[in-house]
């Protein structure tokens, strides 16, 4: 019997420990990840609280919880940041760290990776070539 559970997502396959995938939805991902943060603080943490702090509706955040709207990826990082989860966690419902098999991978352009460096705390510089500069400089 496989030890690993293989995760499908739009960018790669996943592979993880067997029996550490939450058979949970999104939304009941999110509500959990919601109060346990409210346990952390020690005090409720109401899909309005989560609504404010991601410049959503309150709205929304109760439409992600009841799977109506899964949260796009912009807000699915901000949600995982907020609630103090992995984004995989809310997303795919993986809980350990995982191995990705990325031989069917699509290479990033250079705005998806020109948008990393972007976000990027530090600024490190994206795995490209360097453009050589134009002119007579040397």
């Amino acid at each position: 019997m496989p030890v690993w559970s293989e995760v499908n997502t739009q960018y790669a396959t996943i592979y993880v420990p067997r029996g550490t995938v939450s058979p949970q939805s999104i939304g009941e991902r999110i509500a959990q990840a919601r109060r346990e943060l409210g346990v952390r603080l020690r005090r409720d943490v109401s899909p309005s609280d989560v609504a404010e702090a991601l410049s959503v509706s309150p709205a929304t955040v109760y439409r992600w919880e009841s799977d109506e709207k899964s949260p796009s990826e912009k807000s699915m990082t901000k949600l995982a940041a907020f609630l103090g989860v992995a984004p995989a966690y809310l997303r795919y419902g993986v809980q350990t760290p995982a191995v990705l098999d990325l031989t069917h991978a699509k290479p990033l352009s250079d705005a998806a990776l020109d948008r990393a460096d972007a976000i990027t705390a530090r600024g490190v510089p994206s795995p490209r070539k360097k453009k050589k500069p134009k002119g007579g400089a040397a």
